[in-house]
């Protein structure tokens, strides 16, 4: 959902179908075609290739039923595309179970996807009046809702120095993905294009939540106040604590290395112990290393971190088997959010501190830092205490 009426809509187009574009017209074998709807045809396909982790052709599937509603007469906008070998149909409908299925078969950089103003036509009348009526509201599984619509309603008070953003950006960023991804992003901001998505694990995604942190810290502010941020360190690993100890029945016997675990994650060093007892060189690789042993799945072994961690290791296997290697990460979100939203965020909004968040992390502006660093290290400080009763329990006993 968008929280600002929209006049328009920022969408990404090649080069050449805005070079062929007359008034807005696309001529294609004797028939005019809306460019607009041409572009919001491809839009998507741009959407997710820029936050792809990896260059795999970008497949969606497109329902019927949703294209008629959109652009009613949607057939000759398929073949245009697919004559103009733009998208090809990579699978077939499945009746009840799948739509059709399109794969961008172009390159996307040589098509040079440029900056649109799609604005409101016959196509952006429906859809901006579903984007702003506030009936659309979407609810979150795990949020509060009183807390979620106070946080999403924070987001009028971000700005942005767009300037400084981008040419950081231009000299900082070096990665294709992470700068297209990024520049999309500051474009929308800089449009005042605000977007916020409640997932089903408990996490709110908005234009704020993909930018690199330098962006956060440095070019954002609240109520015209620098924004200062305040996060957990080790967030899934530690979170994890949180989940073994409600499933002790998983570990069987905690070893030693249980409580070596949990003391190196509550001093947020755990990756550095990691860096130093396995051969990775730096606190970035030994982040992705734990990242792939907690999240991937169930028949990868993990032998270094089997021998530093047993118990925690065991722990994994376990619950993997048992419930499936996704439904980890998306336990892990759902805890994080109920810590974040539903313990600080709650604190945050009875005291009227407009903040906004980064998944595990809460920003606000300087002037309430401290105030919302006491409140967020007093439920960290709750939160531990409990953790550590429930986890060593039967050692206590």
């Amino acid at each position: 959902m968008y929280i600002n009426n929209l006049q328009y809509l920022i969408q990404y187009a090649p080069r050449v179908i805005l070079s062929q574009s007359n008034s807005g017209i696309t001529i294609y074998k004797g028939q005019k075609l809306k460019t607009d709807f041409i572009i919001d045809f491809l839009n998507p396909f741009y959407e997710k290739y820029i936050l792809s982790k990896n260059d795999k052709p970008i497949k969606l599937r497109l329902s019927g039923i949703i294209l008629q509603k959109k652009y009613h007469t949607y057939t000759p906008y398929l073949n245009y595309l697919i004559d103009e070998g733009y998208i090809i149909k990579s699978r077939n409908h499945f009746k009840g179970k799948r739509c059709n299925e399109y794969k961008f078969i172009k390159n996307m950089e040589s098509c040079e996807f440029e900056e649109y103003l799609n604005y409101d036509s016959s196509l952006h009348k429906r859809l901006l009046k579903f984007y702003n009526d506030p009936s659309n509201f979407k609810s979150s599984p795990v949020i509060d809702e009183e807390v979620l619509k106070f946080t999403i309603n924070n987001l009028r008070h971000i700005n942005l120095n767009y300037k400084n953003a981008k040419s950081f950006l231009d000299d900082f960023v070096v990665d294709k993905k992470k700068y297209l991804k990024n520049l999309s992003s500051i474009r929308k901001i800089k449009h005042n294009h605000i977007y916020a998505n409640p997932d089903g694990y408990g996490r709110l995604h908005t234009n704020f939540t993909i930018l690199k942190k330098e962006i956060r810290h440095e070019y954002l502010t609240i109520d015209g106040e620098i924004a200062k941020e305040i996060d957990i360190k080790n967030s899934q690993p530690f979170f994890l604590l949180k989940l073994m100890s409600v499933n002790m029945n998983l570990i069987g016997d905690a070893g030693d290395d249980l409580m070596t675990y949990h003391d190196e994650v509550i001093k947020g060093n755990l990756y550095e112990y990691i860096q130093k007892h396995t051969d990775k060189q730096n606190r970035s690789e030994a982040k992705r290393w734990i990242y792939q042993v907690l999240f991937g799945n169930t028949y990868v072994e993990y032998d270094d971190f089997n021998m530093l961690f047993p118990t925690v290791y065991r722990f994994l296997k376990a619950y993997k088997t048992r419930f499936g290697y996704k439904e980890l990460s998306h336990k892990l979100q759902r805890i994080e959010s109920n810590f974040i939203f539903n313990k600080v965020c709650k604190k945050l909004m009875d005291l009227g501190i407009i903040f906004f968040t980064v998944h595990d992390s809460v920003c606000v502006k300087t002037s309430d830092f401290m105030a919302a660093k006491n409140i967020f290290d007093n439920e960290m400080n709750i939160y531990k205490t409990n953790l550590k009763v429930n986890l060593f329990r039967r050692n206590i006993n």
